[in-house]
């Protein structure tokens, strides 16, 4: 007699239960595939954040530079091009060594100094009018960020290394 009480009494609860469960069921598969593709995401030094916001950085300092005086093709516009493009090229360096974390970091420090190469740059471009205040603002805030997440990276190797 018990038993049946038990099995009636469980019957509401479990039937009150299912719609949540099935409703609760969908969110779980989606949070874990999320989880899956967040660490199967980084498969290349491209798939970084870092890289993907030099790369695009790079892309606009070698936009901007095309307006620059002739006569700074040689020395400004040639060393702007390279140091930012370096950032990204000395990610990429890192990736391929990252089975030795103190060569990641190393080639990451590579990668921060041509950062801090390019704001110097940067700041010869606006005072010598090449660039307005807003460019050279957006620039180093851009920076600022990419700097910042090379920082986090070489403080933590092993979230990167194998």
């Amino acid at each position: 007699m018990r038993g049946s009480i038990l099995t009636s009494h469980r019957s509401p609860l479990t039937s009150h239960l299912s719609p949540l469960i099935a409703h609760l069921s969908p969110l779980s598969s989606h949070l874990s595939s999320l989880k899956q593709k967040k660490v199967a995401q980084i498969n290349s030094f491209r798939d970084l954040i870092v890289y993907q916001k030099a790369y695009k950085l790079a892309m606009e300092i070698f936009e901007i530079s095309k307006t620059f005086p002739k006569e700074e093709i040689y020395s400004l516009t040639d060393q702007i091009r390279r140091s930012s493009r370096s950032v990204t090229t000395s990610i990429a360096e890192g990736w391929a060594k990252r089975i030795y974390p103190k060569h990641f970091v190393s080639k990451l420090t590579d990668s921060l100094s041509e950062e801090f190469e390019t704001e110097v740059w940067l700041d010869y471009s606006r005072d010598c009018r090449y660039i307005d205040s807003d460019q050279h603002e957006h620039f180093r805030v851009s920076y600022d960020e990419v700097r910042k997440m090379l920082i986090s990276m070489m403080n933590a190797p092993e979230k990167f290394c194998k």
